[in-house]
């Protein structure tokens, strides 16, 4: 899990709680249409760029749901990398997997 990674690697104390707005920037992610289509495309190098863009207007999206993670992501770079990096393959892995869109 995402935060068990965070809270090794940050000392931060992330709750299961806090897991829940993780898992729901994966999804808003995995329903993207633009997202699917890069990933779909893309080796997971190219994917990054698309979805590096996306990942912090979905954070922006969500900012009012976790202050504390929104603020965390968007002030400590190497916080940012790591989550991005997680959730990258997460999503890309899904929607590969998934094979191509009805």
């Amino acid at each position: 899990m995402l935060i068990e990674v965070i809270n090794e690697r940050f000392g931060t104390e992330f709750t299961m709680a806090d897991q829940l707005f993780f898992d729901q920037i994966r999804e808003d992610a995995l329903a993207d249409g633009e997202l699917q289509d890069a990933a779909r495309a893309n080796p997971p190098e190219a994917f990054k760029f698309v979805f590096d863009k996306k990942l912090e207007a979905l954070f922006i999206d969500r900012m009012d749901q976790n202050t504390d993670i929104f603020a965390r992501f968007m002030n400590d770079k190497d916080f940012q990398r790591v989550v991005a990096e997680t959730l990258l393959k997460q999503v890309y892995n899904k929607i590969r997997s998934d094979g191509p869109a009805a």
